[in-house]
């Protein structure tokens, strides 16, 4: 027995279902970043389209980390 009401519980459960699939989408867009980062400077510098796609990547984890649960950030 865990000591915590049903309730509390399921929210508990919740939370960490949030967390892993918000630890994933951080995951996917790092992935991401580092293909487009693996192209060089250069072609970052010179196509507006990657600097699009690099900016919404790292907003992406930012929202993502912002809304992880207090559990997860103070481990």
């Amino acid at each position: 027995m865990t000591g915590c009401s049903p309730r509390l519980c399921r929210s508990e459960r919740l939370s960490v279902r949030r967390d892993e699939e918000r630890l994933a989408d951080i995951l996917d867009a790092a992935e991401k970043i580092a293909v487009r980062v693996r192209r060089g400077r250069e072609r970052y510098d010179t196509d507006e389209d990657v600097q699009i796609v690099l900016t919404h990547l790292v907003q992406v984890i930012g929202e993502a980390s912002s809304r992880l649960s207090s559990e997860l950030t103070s481990r």
